[in-house]
This record gives C-alpha cells, structure tokens and sequence, in this order.
C-alpha cells in the first residue's frame, strides 16, 4: 500500500498522527469519504441526567409558586407581577392576566419565558408532586395538555401511545369510575420506584425460568416475601423502615436548610431576566438588547402538539380501516402474515379481552393470531377513538382539542370534557 509514497522513514519523519494518516490512505485508495457529522448549538450539546433534571425543575417550581405553591407573596411569580406594575403605572388596575398579557405582546422573549415557567413546568412537574402527597385529580385533569407536549415531539410511538392512553381514561371516567378511584386513593404507592422497588424484591421469590408464567405465580411470591419479612423482622428485631420514592425524597430535599441557598440563586436567575427585559422595554432598546423577540421567537408548541395529534388520530383511523378492509380478504397476500403476527396477538388479545371478548383458552400464539384475524373480519372495527367525526368511522360529534387551562381547580369528579 505505502509503495510510491515513499520511505517508512520519510512517513514517520512526518509524525502524523492517526486520524491524518487514515485521510492519506482514503484519498490515495479513492475510498469514500466519511460524512461530516451534523454540527448541533451548543444547547442540544447539554446533557443531565434525570435525577439533576428533576431536582433543577423542582427548585424552579418552588422559586415560581412560592412554597404554597399559588404565586402569592415571597414567589418569583407575584415579584415578576409587582415588577411590571411599578415599571409601567399605566397598567395598575388590570387583572394579573391582562397585565402579563400586554408584556407578552410587545416581547416575545417574556412571553416565551413566562409560558415555561408558568406552564410547561407547572405542568410537568407539579401534578406529580401532587400526585406523590396524595392528590390524584391534578394529574388526570392536565393530562391532556401533557399529551399536546409529548404531540410536539413529533414522534409518532409515543404520540399514539399517549393518546390512547387520553382515551383509556376517558372510558374509565365515563364508564368505570370507581377505577379512578381506586387509584386515586391508591396513588402513593402507584409510583414508578415503589413498583420497581416491589418487582426487584419479587425477583427473588420467582423462579428464573418458569414454562407458562402467569399472575398467580407473582401472587404465591408476594405473600411468601410479606410473610418472610415478617418473620426476619420478629428474629432480629429491626424496625419497620418506611420507604419513599424518589419523587418524595427530592422534594424534602428540595424544600430542606441545605437547598436555601440554591433557591435564592435560583430565585435571582430567573427574576434577574425578567427586570432586565422590563428596563429594555421601558427604555426602548429591547430590540438591540439581549433578550430582542429574535433571541426567543414565538413558538406555539401546545398548537403545534394538537395539530400533530389531530393529524395522528386521522392516520391511525385510515390505518384501522384499511386493516380492517385487509382482515377481510383472506385472498390479499398479506392475510397468511395477519394470522401468524405475534406482533397483532401482543397488541390486540389483552384489549379485546378487556372488551368482553374472549380469547381460546390456551398459549398457542398462531391459533390466537388466527382467532383474532377471524374476529376482526366478522365484527366492527374495535377500538374505534372516541367522539372522532371522518369518513370511517362515522359519528355524530367531532373531536374536540383539549383546552389549555393553567390553573386547575379542585373537582368531585374528572372533568372528561377536553378529553
């Protein structure tokens, strides 16, 4: 290969290095050159893990809302508000709504910086805090708007599957409440570190490969780990321990001595911009200042997440309906596929069994792929979404997008209304 190009010693006189020396030999072997890797801002470069991520987001929660969580007095909220009034005196009398309302107009950096604070993390973050003291109808009642931000992201999985999800509570609302509330007077332990703290402690109690595993088996195991840990508890006497989760853990640690001084930093970070923007204003250089509407453009990202979902719910009705269409001709190429896919069997047998409709009784996956190839063919399509007006299904009303509503008020019962 190094024929022509000179003596080992004059190549090792040069001292390249590696990634040099690969060049010369793709440019003398006329091999294809690598692609350049995109060059990414420096923002999508930033990487924290979720632990640090939910900490940050729980400190600015607390900063925004105050500790009574309200944005009353002592909250970076109410100080934002009292900010605008003695800047501008001419707005002293509106609501608090119309006051921001008429900032966010003439800067689009304030109105991108309030709308995260005051409802994107309040949104994400403060329904499960609720959720983890015991309140369980914060969450139910903005899931919605938590569906329009995941629709922003674009990915279509993860649209469908939190959609679906929209519609799973829904059908719980109207048609099973007493599931919501069962989980509502369950929720502190329906969290994702007690359940994985509970499956780790089963695993023990499991065994490693078990032909036909089914939900008896974690049953038989649940009251041998309750009945063990009670009998090491009477031998060695060691008191109870009262597990927390994560969440809980964060939010004591959060609200502890030791984090008064990271709040009051945080609570300066995020004021600091908002008086800045203000003096900008108030003086006439926003535009060449730093936080100018070109540094934070407009970005309405719970329109944008409705119009994606909207655009997901009528694909995911024409995918139905061709299925269904397929299903029926057992002539179409694809028919033998249907009635071996584990892949339908996986996704379809649990919902129709919830549906009242039984599967055969036995494992054998190509004969439930069969019966469920069968059963589509000869019924209506199942699993239709809810009050959804197109071409198929049809139905007498259409589907409404959810309201954003920031503040939710406390309610007897859900209100599946924006659902």
């Amino acid at each position: 290969v190094l024929r022509g190009w000179g003596t080992k010693a004059e190549l090792l006189s040069l001292k390249l290095k590696k990634p040099e020396l690969v060049l010369i030999f793709i440019e003398k072997l006329n091999l294809p050159q690598r692609k350049k890797q995109a060059q990414k801002p420096a923002i999508e470069n930033v990487k924290i893990n979720t632990t640090r991520a939910l900490s940050s987001f729980l400190m600015l929660l607390k900063v925004w809302l105050g500790d009574r969580r309200d944005g009353g007095e002592g909250s970076a909220r109410k100080f934002v508000i009292d900010q605008i009034k003695e800047t501008f005196p001419e707005l002293i009398g509106f609501d608090d709504d119309v006051i921001v309302g008429k900032i966010c107009d003439q800067s689009s950096y304030f109105y991108g910086l309030w709308k995260l604070l005051d409802i994107e993390i309040v949104v994400c973050i403060l329904p499960f805090i609720q959720w983890t003291e015991g309140d369980f109808l914060p969450f139910l009642n903005l899931f919605p708007i938590m569906v329009q931000m995941v629709s922003y992201s674009g990915k279509s999985t993860a649209i469908k599957a939190f959609m679906l999800k929209m519609f799973v509570l829904q059908w719980y609302a109207t048609k099973h409440p007493d599931i919501l509330k069962t989980m509502g007077q369950n929720c502190t332990i329906l969290v994702e570190t007690m359940i994985e703290y509970h499956n780790s402690r089963m695993a023990y109690m499991v065994p490693s490969k078990v032909p036909s595993l089914n939900i008896d088996h974690y049953k038989k195991a649940s009251c041998l780990r309750a009945a063990f840990d009670q009998l090491k508890r009477s031998i060695t006497n060691e008191p109870t321990k009262k597990k927390q989760s994560e969440r809980m853990r964060q939010l004591n640690m959060v609200n502890s001595k030791a984090s008064v001084a990271t709040v009051v930093e945080f609570k300066s970070l995020v004021t600091d911009k908002f008086v800045a923007i203000l003096k900008a204003l108030k003086n006439g250089t926003l535009p060449e200042s730093d936080y100018a509407n070109s540094c934070w453009p407009v970005v309405e990202r719970l329109k944008i997440g409705q119009d994606k979902l909207n655009k997901t719910l009528t694909d995911m009705v024409g995918f139905y309906a061709e299925y269904k269409v397929l299903a029926a001709d057992p002539a179409h190429p694809l028919a033998k596929y249907l009635r071996s896919a584990k892949v339908t069997v996986k996704l379809m047998k649990e919902e129709l069994r919830r549906g009242g409709v039984t599967p055969p009784p036995n494992n054998n996956k190509p004969l439930h792929a069969q019966w469920l190839f069968e059963h589509i063919r000869d019924n209506p399509l199942l699993g239709k979404p809810l009050n959804y007006e197109g071409e198929f299904p049809a139905s007498d009303c259409s589907f409404v997008p959810p309201q954003v509503q920031v503040q939710v008020q406390a309610a007897d019962v859900m209100d599946v209304t924006c659902l």
